[in-house]
């Protein structure tokens, strides 16, 4: 199978935390196949094994050794009824990438929150990043060496993916009015952030 000019992919990386707790982050990409190549899956799917590993070894000294980011997702979404859903599955991606910081971990629920902003006022996509140790913050402020791990990871977010001559995924934010924004910056964050999150069963 191919993805198309225009095309709205959905990649979800999946992350093993201690105590058994399993965090995710999504990252939107727009389909951009200016000489209508229609990439093979395969070719989208290598693409985004090289460029996920690329965005998280930019956090290996900051996120705990026992977290690794163990698979991504790798769907074509449609906007439908008012949100988005799944279209197709172009894929998954097996990345077990381990990171590398030995220190005691902030709480789970504590965690940086770089955010990407669009041409669109309100219109903003924030990626927590769990796992994060102590030794990278004092006081819930972040040390100079994790903001440039930081900035470095909003550096590959944003970074288009070539699978093809021309062809490339683009990233950007998917509005809930079902527009793909592409992201024109990120903005990181001294201070550590709190992921709020519900409990498994409760709310929709």
């Amino acid at each position: 199978m191919t993805v198309s000019n225009n095309d709205v992919l959905r990649v979800t990386a999946t992350i093993t935390l201690p105590d058994q707790v399993v965090a995710q982050n999504v990252f939107w990409y727009l389909v951009d196949d200016p000489d209508t190549e229609t990439p093979e899956n395969e070719d989208v799917l290598d693409a985004l094994d090289t460029q996920m590993d690329a965005i998280y070894t930019t956090l290996d000294g900051q996120i705990i050794n026992s977290a690794d980011v163990t698979t991504v997702y790798v769907n074509r979404m449609e906007y439908s009824g008012g949100q988005w859903v799944v279209a197709a599955n172009v894929g998954t991606i097996v990345l077990n990438h381990a990171f590398a910081a030995v220190s005691d971990m902030l709480p789970h629920a504590a965690a940086p929150c770089p955010v990407a902003y669009t041409a669109r006022p309100k219109t903003r996509g924030r990626k927590f990043l769990p796992g994060f140790v102590e030794s990278q913050n004092v006081a819930s402020t972040i040390q100079a060496g994790a903001l440039a791990a930081l900035a470095n990871f909003a550096t590959e977010w944003i970074e288009d993916v070539a699978i093809g001559v021309t062809a490339q995924l683009i990233p950007v934010v998917a509005s809930e009015l079902g527009v793909p924004w592409p992201i024109a910056y990120v903005v990181v964050n001294s201070l550590i952030g709190s992921m709020r999150r519900r409990k498994p069963g409760v709310g929709s």
